[in-house]
């Protein structure tokens, strides 16, 4: 394990960040296309890190594969960041677990990720120009990408005032990779996002 200077707490003494997209444009389309997520089995999402630099010291993965980190009450957080590859926007929205115990993988400190690409219809500069374009879905922390599936597979629902349906549903079943949630939005956790340059340097 590593932290900068060290500087750990328990998983669940991590104070998380209130919601803080990015700026302007970047922070509309974090918004516009974050992702709900079921928790199934397995961990909750915790807040990795606090205003302070502290980390959270995680779970070794033993007892029950939800054993002290299925707390609801607590906020968890999701990390995002806008980028483009080959020319093709995308966000990159991560959550972090305290451990993982599945079949293939017992350890502590997990991430789940999925990336929303998107496409522009007309100029990069009006949020309106941005629709999903599919979800590529994370198989282990390696970040290697399941992008095979179709965009019938995700369900998008519609979280804001306006427009149309955005922002997929996700489900994580403890050692079971992220995938497209066979349910609709209601009882999904809709942690408070952070954007990357945000974060405390």
């Amino acid at each position: 394990d590593v932290a900068i200077d060290n500087k750990w707490l328990g998983h669940n003494k991590i104070v998380g960040f209130k919601e803080t997209p990015g700026y302007d444009l970047v922070g509309d389309i974090e918004m516009a296309f974050k992702p709900l997520l079921h928790s199934y089995s397995g961990c909750v999402p915790y807040p990795a890190v606090d205003a302070n630099g502290n980390a959270g010291a995680g779970l070794r993965p033993t007892g029950k594969a939800g054993g002290d980190c299925r707390d609801f009450e607590q906020s968890g957080q999701v990390y995002a960041r806008v980028g483009k590859s080959h020319g093709r926007w995308g966000i990159i929205y991560s959550w972090y677990l305290p451990k993982v115990m599945g079949n293939e993988q017992q350890h502590k400190h997990h991430w789940i990720t999925a990336v929303v690409w998107l496409r522009v219809d007309g100029c990069s500069d009006q949020l309106w120009n941005f629709k999903s374009l599919s979800v590529a879905y994370s198989k282990n922390p390696q970040n290697t990408f399941d992008v095979t599936r179709k965009d019938i597979d995700t369900i998008f629902v519609k979280l804001n005032d306006g427009g149309s349906a955005t922002n997929p549903i996700v489900a994580y079943d403890s050692g079971v990779p992220l995938v497209p949630s066979k349910d609709g939005a209601e009882s999904a956790l809709n942690a408070p996002l952070i954007d990357w340059y945000q974060l405390p340097q």
